[in-house]
């Protein structure tokens, strides 16, 4: 709690400039998101945005009226290769939307600032799998891995379920977000290179 992110904006004409700003990493960089990508959000609840080399996806949570900024600051070097960091802050919707609409107007607010909100408790896991599951628990070094891939990925703010069942492939999975009684995404939590050596083996999860 002593180094909650901060979340500024500016606005400036058609665009809405973002920083993020925290006690150990300082203030961010720049990142440029145009008016209509906060039109696309109220729509449909979630954009994607584009500020290269770095990514920013924005969802509504509509849940507990909030909203997830997930940056993905990435820098390029002369190698080609990319670098970076994942900052993920969550802010008031009301407050954040009502600042956006007043910018639009010639004497409206052009700067807000909020501190990010308390991490939401994650969605509840539920188990459909009997096979995979009693196969991986089984095993000491399995389920370590597999309760570390739970608990890195599946801490998605406004998902009320994570539904894992069986996959075809040994000690994999697949699962089913649950949002608002409705499903969300989808994917796998598939062990990579078991064949070989369980100890060396690893999960990744795919969508």
């Amino acid at each position: 709690m002593n180094d909650r992110i901060m979340l500024k904006v500016a606005a400036d004409g058609d665009y809405l400039i973002l920083h993020t700003y925290s006690r150990t990493r300082k203030l961010s960089h720049s990142f440029y998101v145009k008016r209509d990508k906060f039109r696309e959000l109220e729509r449909n609840g979630f954009v994607a945005a584009f500020d290269q080399p770095s990514v920013l996806t924005i969802r509504i949570n509509s849940r507990d009226n909030t909203v997830t900024f997930t940056f993905a600051w990435l820098n390029r070097y002369s190698s080609g290769e990319l670098h970076g960091r994942e900052e993920i802050v969550t802010v008031p919707q009301t407050s954040l939307m009502d600042f956006i609409r007043s910018s639009e107007e010639m004497d409206g607010t052009k700067r807000w600032a909020a501190l990010a909100l308390p991490a939401p408790r994650g969605p509840r896991l539920v188990f459909r799998s009997r096979r995979n599951l009693k196969a991986v628990i089984g095993n000491r070094s399995l389920c370590r891995k597999f309760r570390k891939e739970l608990d890195r990925h599946f801490c998605w703010p406004g998902a009320d379920e994570i539904i894992i069942y069986d996959d075809s492939a040994p000690y994999s999975f697949g699962f089913t977000e649950m949002r608002n009684g409705e499903r969300g995404i989808c994917g796998g939590i598939i062990l990579h290179n078991y064949r070989n050596n369980l100890d060396t083996a690893y999960y990744g999860v795919h969508t």
